[in-house]
């Protein structure tokens, strides 16, 4: 048979015959057949099991499983609600009426086992075609290796669920391109970022859009903020429309057009390493905060808790990550005598230090990095929202500093010798409009000069849109959010070091609030 089968079909019944029979029946017209049976309440949990791994296009069900002398028996009905990846067939000798209409929400078609093999055939045929994009032969261009993309994006092996996934969203298109965002032909190292993928795609319809690639279980609440707090309160003509999304297993995606866009699109990380001038770096972002979001900072309303227990709704400090970087991160970096272990323990044993009087919140993005916002030289298009909603007011200004600091920032360039003294100077302001102190080492270093006068730029921004006043709401922020990304194990090990160096400067600035920054001797761990 064929590698690359048509299409996954898996046969739930507890008479192995059943599977055995329909094996025999499918495999040699091209899809690969996964059989589950067994007796009782063990076999609704193989099946589930089994299905989780197989990731099968098509189900079909018994629907007594537990008892077939039971005559009200309808156990297979119970798994249909976590099998809805699938198209599901109902295929049963107890059919009725009732359990037909019981099931007509939850499946496909439903066949009777007296039925002739070509009716269930026919069915399979096409719930296959609605669902699969090699069944139906559509073309995707490049030809890249799916499996392996499907592997990095989900822990998957041997399964290709990307390719699925682009023919459910482009069903109707027989030909695919995927492209950078930029417009070039792409390799997978070119559109694949950390958990996702993001290309763009033309099909037969005239406007290109964008594909968002990545863990299903960020698609639907991805939709559901979209539909709350961004659709029509974007301002401007230049901005991001979520047009559709769907989930296949553990695999989602979603499409976007970018309203107004024009051909010089590219990544805000890729427009970050390739232009020099820190004014032009700035002006999208420019226009991202002060029209396309701006009325959300309009709408912004008094934050009534401790920025501890805000970003704790998002990053889960209290419940895990504080006491994980408490016990596992003791010695991940050490300065001023001290380390991550000490910064954790502080927090946990005084959540109420983080409260700023005057902070305020408003709906915010909530994952802005480089990867998500995307530019032209004048204008700034973003997606993902599924952490989109009301949080800390200067949330995404922060993130996307935090993105430059430990991530943008070249590493060749800026060692953590010279990414120390970036801390130290960024951490000097105490209101927004402060100017940066900075050392002759930053300003020969091009990489940190160029950095400075971005942050600058943007938290120029922050105080123009949110009118904060105080830096000690900002560095709060920013610390909350370094600390999230040393727990992140699975980033790169430099962008956790710098974090955790970050980490450090700003606990030692808030805790010595008042005093001389920077200190002329190392700070030690004052008690408190």
């Amino acid at each position: 048979m064929d590698t690359q089968p048509k299409a996954r079909i898996m046969v739930i019944d507890n008479d192995e015959r059943v599977g055995a029979d329909l094996t025999d029946l499918l495999e040699p017209q091209g899809y690969r057949v996964q059989s589950v049976n067994g007796i009782g309440a063990h076999l609704l949990k193989r099946a589930m099991d089994a299905a989780k791994l197989f990731r099968p296009h098509v189900v079909i069900m018994d629907l007594r499983l537990l008892d077939d002398y039971y005559l009200n028996d309808k156990s297979g009905l119970g798994l249909l609600q976590g099998l809805q990846s699938a198209k599901c067939i109902l295929y049963s000798a107890h059919l009725t009426a009732d359990t037909v209409g019981e099931a007509k929400h939850l499946v496909f078609d439903w066949v009777r086992k007296s039925d002739r093999p070509q009716k269930l055939v026919d069915a399979i045929n096409r719930a296959t075609s609605e669902i699969s994009a090699l069944y139906v032969g559509q073309l995707i261009m490049p030809e890249l290796d799916f499996v392996e993309m499907t592997q990095s994006l989900i822990s998957a092996p041997g399964i290709d669920l990307v390719r699925d996934i682009i023919f459910q969203l482009f069903s109707e298109s027989k030909k695919i391109e995927l492209s950078t965002i930029s417009g070039s032909m792409i390799t997978m190292s070119e559109i694949i970022h950390g958990r996702s993928v993001v290309c763009k795609v033309k099909s037969d319809k005239p406007i290109p859009s964008i594909l968002k690639l990545g863990r299903a279980e960020r698609i639907l609440p991805e939709q559901q903020n979209y539909e709350r707090y961004v659709r029509d309160e974007l301002g401007g003509r230049f901005h991001t429309e979520l047009k559709q999304g769907v989930e296949f297993w553990d695999l989602g995606g979603s499409v976007y057009s970018f309203i107004s866009s024009t051909p010089q699109l590219s990544s805000f990380a890729s427009h970050y390493h390739l232009t020099k001038d820190p004014i032009r770096i700035l002006k999208p972002l420019h226009h991202f905060f002060e029209k396309v979001w701006r009325e959300h900072y309009i709408n912004s309303k008094p934050l009534e808790e401790s920025l501890l227990t805000a970003y704790d709704k998002f990053f889960e400090f209290k419940k895990s990550r504080l006491t994980k970087i408490k016990t596992s991160y003791s010695n991940f970096d050490h300065i001023f005598g001290i380390n991550l272990g000490d910064v954790a323990r502080w927090l946990l044993e005084h959540p109420t230090y983080s409260i700023v009087h005057g902070a305020r919140q408003a709906v915010t993005h909530g994952d802005l990095h480089g990867d998500n916002l995307f530019v032209d030289e004048e204008h700034a298009w973003v997606i993902d929202f599924d952490r989109t909603g009301w949080g800390p007011i200067l949330r995404d200004f922060v993130e996307l500093e935090i993105d430059i600091l430990t991530r943008l920032l070249p590493q060749q360039t800026a060692p953590l010798t010279i990414f120390h003294a970036l801390a130290v100077a960024i951490t000097e302001p105490r209101r927004p409009g402060d100017k940066f102190q900075s050392s002759s080492p930053l300003l020969d270093n091009q990489a940190t000069k160029k950095a400075l006068a971005v942050i600058g730029g943007l938290r120029s921004i922050a105080a123009s849109v949110t009118q904060y006043n105080e830096m000690q709401e900002s560095f709060w922020c920013l610390l909350l959010n370094a600390l999230f990304v040393v727990s992140r194990e699975s980033i790169d090990l430099t962008q956790r070091q710098r974090a955790a160096r970050l980490s450090l400067v700003l606990w030692q600035r808030l805790k010595n609030w008042g005093k001389e920054w920077p200190p002329e001797e190392p700070m030690s761990d004052a008690s408190d």
